[in-house]
């Protein structure tokens, strides 16, 4: 037996494959992560046929090491002060030894104890006075106006008679950056918008329940040149249209993508949730894409809530049983805040969001055996009820779907080639075992008819499945792989025009194997009409009976490009972090249309989760202390905290503008207008005396410009 058949191999067969320099042995670098070990960029991880080893090498020796994760990089620090090759590239002239290789510094710069307790005693005052959070201090935000404060004490002088509120600016002065802050990134963002080629809108609804103010949410996803995933915030738009019907907001959403130089149109593609609404708003011009969890979370809901969907029973009585008497101890035991002396506190899932009542579940689980010393009568009558044993096979039943939902819900990668195998994954979970309890195979039987009846899955859903190195194959669901595989084949051929000019494909020989012929010398006879007779009827009998030539069907590029990839054993080693965008970067030169392609696919989210955490963070920002916060404003503010570090890292944060900057443009433009509106003045007073009426309203309208200037 070869040696690089066996899965893990002893560190002798290892030192044979370097020396040899063999094929099957590659050298990979950890990911690297905050508690990486800073001798890895030293150090390479060994692996055999894509198969990790318990080995590492030196970069700089080739020396073999043991290595596990579970003894730590011990081995790899007593290497590197020994490595031959260090010492042989070390240079004593050049390396002047310091007292730190005497004696040991352990690098950490002590804050006086004095100082650090003063410190923490103000903080404690700012938080009790108020009445903020204890966690405040550790917001990016606070931390970076702390290092500002602290830099500026540090440059003026001590002696300088300075108070402390001269440094603060005014409400009213932040109110007035924050604007010249949107206005020039929504600029930035604008030029980013231009140069666009693909993306994808997210949408979604929120209404404020103090003001009542209705939100319009607007995400934009799209994958780079670089193949990499960014998302902006295009606004949260307080909607003050007449109506919500599919027209108005179609026209509300194309005005604020205009803003933008954004165009819907068939190759754009729009996510959303499955309400009747959104479809009829996105069902033309666009290709709009249902939220996955939102048809999982509908499911749930009917199972656990309804009696009858779709004019059909539900026949889920014991679930739903449990279920109520559950929500309705719940909900009276946090009235009553007897729940201080449970271990844990109780959660009331929300109504908009079926998915926290699992949580609600989990946590009622926990503490069932608590409860039942803090119940009155009344209440104990109604615990009494719950089948334990019930709602712990719907806890764990629940928990694959829970899960579902936050690996659906990742907005740091692409998402969408997970929708098909987890839809599969959980119309598995839901076949009914012999053993279960009743109420158990209600709610798989219902559940596993929905899912697989309403969750829909595009041709997009498709295509990216296929697109993904370890889900090419279609495992979880093979009966679709050949309609993916069409699909992709279909797409590849629409693009095969955009890439004409810079696209490398492989050459294959798709010409037909040519024939051998052989010739005879017939010997001569007297009579040649015979033998001419003779071979020809020969020839014909023969020609009968070989067989045809078959031909070869010419395979084009978009054909070879797509068997190559299907073809591949090439897969990611990273499977719970999966950087899908990472494999297509560094195999476009083989596949470029695919990749191409997987650019547009990859934008496209799985759900619409990344809208809703964006009015959870707006339900964060308007308290009940800032109920005056007007809608325009908060899109503001939105807009700044979801984009301001990407336009950082994109602009570089020197190109803001400061604010005696934005004052001296807003005095040559109000200059300006000012000058324009003398100058209609004066023709406004030449107009003739018989349109009086309309010359005073003129002079009314530019009085008006004028007040709004001062």
């Amino acid at each position: 037996m070869s040696i690089t058949n066996k899965s893990q191999l002893n560190k002798k067969d290892i030192e044979v494959l370097v020396q040899q320099n063999d094929s099957s042995i590659s050298y990979t670098k950890p990911e690297e992560t905050s508690t990486m070990s800073k001798y890895w960029s030293e150090f390479s991880q060994i692996y055999v046929n894509d198969l990790k080893q318990n080995f590492i090498i030196c970069d700089n020796c080739k020396s073999t090491l043991v290595y596990k994760s579970s003894t730590g990089s011990g081995c790899m620090q007593v290497h590197s002060r020994s490595c031959q090759s260090k010492k042989e590239n070390f240079n004593p002239g050049s390396h002047q030894q310091k007292i730190n290789h005497y004696y040991k510094s352990n690098g950490e710069k002590k804050i006086p104890k004095q100082v650090k307790n003063a410190i923490t005693s103000c903080y404690m005052e700012f938080v009790v006075k108020d009445g903020r959070a204890f966690r405040l201090g550790q917001g990016e935000g606070f931390i970076s106006l702390v290092k500002q404060l602290f830099n500026a004490g540090r440059i003026m002088s001590s002696s300088s008679n300075i108070a402390v509120e001269e440094l603060l600016p005014d409400p009213t002065t932040v109110s007035r950056y924050i604007d010249r802050m949107y206005v020039h990134q929504k600029e930035q963002l604008i030029k980013i918008c231009q140069s666009m080629d693909s993306y994808c809108i997210v949408v979604d609804f929120w209404s404020e329940s103090y003001t009542g103010i209705s939100y319009c949410g607007l995400l934009l996803n799209h994958v780079n040149t670089k193949y990499q995933l960014e998302t902006y915030l295009l606004g949260c738009h307080p909607y003050d249209m007449d109506n919500k019907r599919s027209p108005t907001v179609r026209a509300y959403i194309d005005e604020i993508l205009n803003d933008f130089g954004l165009k819907l149109d068939k190759d754009k593609f729009v996510m959303t949730d499955n309400e009747p609404m959104m479809k009829c708003t996105f069902s033309l011009n666009c290709t709009r894409i249902g939220c996955s969890s939102h048809y999982v979370n509908k499911q749930l809901q009917h199972a656990f809530t309804s009696t009858e969907t779709d004019k059909e029973p539900v026949n889920c009585e014991l679930a739903q049983n449990m279920f109520n008497d559950t929500k309705h101890i719940v909900a009276t035991v946090r009235r009553m805040h007897k729940q201080q002396k449970l271990s844990k506190k109780l959660i009331l899932y929300s109504d908009t969001r079926f998915s926290g009542a699992y949580e609600m579940l989990i946590v009622f689980n926990e503490v069932f055996n608590e409860l039942a010393n803090l119940l009155d009568s009344r209440l104990l009558l109604t615990y009494a009820t719950i089948d334990k044993n019930l709602l712990d096979d719907i806890c764990e039943f629940l928990s694959t779907f829970d899960t579902s939902f936050e690996i659906l819900s990742d907005s740091q990668r692409p998402t969408l080639h997970r929708v098909l195998p987890l839809k599969q994954l959980l119309i598995n979970k839901c076949c009914i075992k012999g053993d279960e309890l009743e109420g158990l195979k209600q709610v798989k039987h219902f559940l596993g008819k929905r899912l697989d009846e309403k969750w829909q899955i595009s041709d997009e859903h498709l295509i990216a499945t296929l697109m993904h190195p370890n889900l090419k194959h279609f495992q979880m669901c093979p009966h679709l792989k050949d309609r993916a595989i069409s699909l992709l084949k279909e797409k590849m051929f629409k693009c095969q025009h955009v890439l004409s000019t810079n696209t490398s494909t492989v050459a294959y020989s798709s010409s037909p194997p040519t024939t051998s012929s052989t010739s005879t010398s017939l010997p001569s006879s007297s009579s040649p009409s015979i033998n001419t007779n003779s071979s020809s009827a020969r020839k014909r009998l023969l020609l009968e009976i070989y067989d045809k030539p078959i031909e070869m069907p010419i395979r084009t590029n978009i054909e070879q490009e797509l068997e190559l990839y299907l073809a591949s054993t090439c897969i990611l080693k990273e499977q719970e972090n999966d950087d899908v965008l990472s494999y297509w970067r560094q195999n476009e030169h083989l596949y470029p249309t695919i990749a191409y392609i997987s650019r547009r696919i990859f934008a496209i989210p799985a759900c619409n989760t990344s809208v809703e955490r964006l009015f959870s963070t707006c339900k964060n920002t308007i308290t009940d202390k800032r109920t005056r916060l007007g809608g325009e404003k908060l899109n503001k503010i939105m807009f700044l905290q979801k984009n301001m570090n990407i336009l950082k890292e994109k602009f570089g944060s020197k190109s803001f503008p400061t604010p005696d900057d934005q004052d001296t443009k807003q005095k040559q433009h109000t200059v300006s207008l000012n000058n324009e509106s003398i100058s209609k003045k004066q023709k406004t007073n030449d107009l003739s005396n018989n349109y009086q009426n309309k010359n005073e309203y003129l002079i009314h309208t530019e009085s008006e410009e004028i007040e709004e200037l001062i």
